[in-house]
């Protein structure tokens, strides 16, 4: 064994397994030629400065050099012997895996009969034995001294750590900031987790928050059970936010859940955790399939929500998940779980870019802004767009300025009433506001929500003549059309009429709502769903109107009712209505 050879075995004393490797090569190699003895300092043949992966080669034994330690890299791969190939890790082939490795072959020399050319031929087939070995690999630079050095980067010679996330530890650590909500409404009114465990701010849906007086109790992971008090129900959105003394819980470390919107993605795989039918914890799989959906309707005089996409995936859930988050891997909420369908796998999601925002509000002590034009917005794709009289112009700017959006928002329905009574109609479609393109729900709101109580303008393409129309508005403050207190009387409740049950039978806010209609306005047959148009002859506009006429009618009178029920609004009833005093106390309740 000649002097380089063993330069270059002694260079490798610390790594046993590639003294053994080299051993049996060395077994099995025929002794090298005079010729190629004396090729210190020689290329390995012209064509030849490409840089070649293949372990330590018999070029650098013979020209006596000892491996640098900077050319090593464990871990990484072979690096593809391809000038335009990129490092191993970073795209090209993994240690011993299934990259690919592009190897020079015979021909590829201008002088395959070289000496060299021999050389580089076993070169080769020891390229191939280590990298089906799968062994370390080390990165050289081989070929004449004078041609270009492969420099390895800095991030290359590290071995990165990686941090491996599963659902195991990501619902572990989660599990701990959802609870259990058991809920008592004493009153009928209007239409019926993630945790910042600081504050003790618990997200949930509106729809389990409910508009109406509420007892509710929070279940823990570990069985605590601590008082909720409701602080915010959205108007519209079905979401809502309750609160508790986070003092009151003592064996249990609080952790609280991110809000990530922007994480959702198409293909995004979910974990939906919470009490599904009724169970103490259920955690449903799924993939997000849609991050445009139209709002799910649940029926004609119930709670729905509107101007605002959902998310949707197949995850199975049932009652009792309302108000469970939608978890990623990471165990950022990404979306909060709402409805699903009857017959089917599908299941609902509202995003949180409203939520987020909402709770920014809360968490500084200040009321959240909602603004309002009473109008239903429903997002159409392009090519019903184009039927309702859309320019190619138009849509030709829209898609420039966003390329990843598939449709535009159209008008479907506007109250009377309401600041856009008059002006809007069904079927146009918006192009700006505020003299900014709107193409979807979150930046038209953004910008409505922001501007209660002031100017706004809406620019939209009527009809098939395409005509541009640009109106003025002033932003209605949407809390004010969402009731805050009800009327006992004679055992029933009343309220004024909300804008969710005035969007989804198409009347104007206000009124005097029938919630429950209780011995006294039964008598009148005045039932649920009904809207006080007089009593005893004055007229009832709003709550107010009401409870002046109601303080004038003393115990056992016998009056005259005017009323319409919200599914035959166009037909009014006068009925006869016992006015009851003595069993039914007649009292105000105001939400604090």
């Amino acid at each position: 064994m000649n002097r380089a050879r063993r330069e270059s075995l002694n260079c490798l004393k610390a790594d046993k397994e590639t003294l053994e490797f080299f051993a049996r090569l060395e077994q099995t190699r025929p002794s090298p030629s005079p010729e190629i003895e004396k090729m210190e300092g020689r290329s390995l043949g012209r064509g030849r400065s490409k840089s070649l992966a293949y372990g330590l080669t018999w070029a650098q034994a013979m020209n006596g050099r000892a491996v640098n330690p900077s050319d090593v890299v464990s871990g990484i791969g072979i690096l593809n012997t391809d000038e335009s190939s990129s490092w191993p890790g970073l795209g090209g082939g993994g240690n011993g895996g299934s990259g690919s490795h592009q190897h020079l072959k015979q021909g590829d020399d201008e002088d395959s009969n070289s000496e060299d050319h021999k050389l580089h031929n076993r070169g080769t087939v020891l390229e191939e034995t280590m990298t089906g070995g799968g062994g370390p690999s080390f990165i050289l630079d081989h070929g004449d001294p004078k041609a270009p050095t492969v420099t390895v980067p800095p991030s290359i010679g590290v071995t990165p750590k990686l941090v491996v996330q599963t659902w195991e530890t990501t619902l572990e650590r989660s599990i701990r900031s959802i609870v259990s909500i058991t809920a008592n409404h004493v009153r009928s009114f209007d239409t019926e987790t993630s945790v910042d465990a600081k504050r003790g701010i618990i997200l949930t849906n509106r729809h389990v928050v409910s508009p109406a007086p509420i007892l509710a109790l929070a279940i823990l992971s570990n069985y605590e059970e601590v008082e909720l008090k409701p602080i915010y129900r959205d108007p519209v959105h079905d979401f809502g936010f309750m609160q508790f003394d986070v003092s009151k819980v003592r064996f249990m470390q609080l952790k609280e859940i991110p809000l990530s919107p922007e994480r959702a993605r198409v293909g995004l795989e979910i974990r939906v955790v919470g009490n599904d039918a009724g169970e103490k914890l259920s955690i449903l799989a799924g993939t997000l399939a849609r991050l445009d959906r139209k709002a799910p309707e649940y029926g004609q005089g119930e709670y729905n929500d509107f101007n605002t996409f959902y998310l949707q995936a197949a995850s199975s859930t049932s009652g009792g998940s309302s108000g469970s988050p939608v978890l990623d891997i990471e165990g950022h909420a990404i979306a909060l779980n709402a409805g699903g369908a009857s017959k089917a796998s599908a299941s609902y999601y509202l995003p949180l870019d409203r939520v987020k925002r909402a709770l920014k509000f809360i968490q500084a002590g200040e009321s959240v802004p909602r603004g309002t034009l009473q109008t239903d917005f429903e997002y159409f794709p392009y090519d019903e767009l184009r039927r309702l009289g859309l320019r190619l112009s138009i849509e030709e700017q829209v898609r420039k300025h966003f390329p990843d959006e598939t449709g535009m928002l159209v008008v479907k329905t506007v109250l009377p009433k309401g600041p856009a009574a008059d002006k809007l109609i069904p079927g146009d479609i918006v192009i700006q506001c505020n003299s900014q393109p709107i193409a979807n729900f979150i930046q038209l709101f953004t910008i409505i929500d922001d501007a209660v109580g002031q100017e706004l303008t809406l620019t939209v393409v009527r009809g098939s003549s395409s005509k541009l129309l640009t109106f003025t508005f002033i932003v209605q403050d949407l809390h004010s059309i969402t009731p805050d207190r009800f009327v006992e009387v004679g055992g029933g409740v009343v309220n004024e009429l909300s804008y969710q049950l005035a969007h989804s039978y198409g009347q104007p806010c206000g009124g005097v709502y029938v919630a429950t209609s209780g011995h006294m306005l039964a008598s009148a047959s005045a039932w649920r769903k009904s809207i006080i148009v007089a009593v005893n002859n004055i007229p009832t506009p709003n709550l107010d109107a009401f409870i002046h006429a109601i303080s004038t009618l003393p115990d056992g009178a016998r009056v005259p009712i005017r009323f319409y029920t919200l599914q035959r609004a166009f037909k009014e009833k006068i009925m006869i209505m016992h006015v009851d005093r003595h069993y039914h106390k007649c009292r105000v309740a105001v939400r604090n």
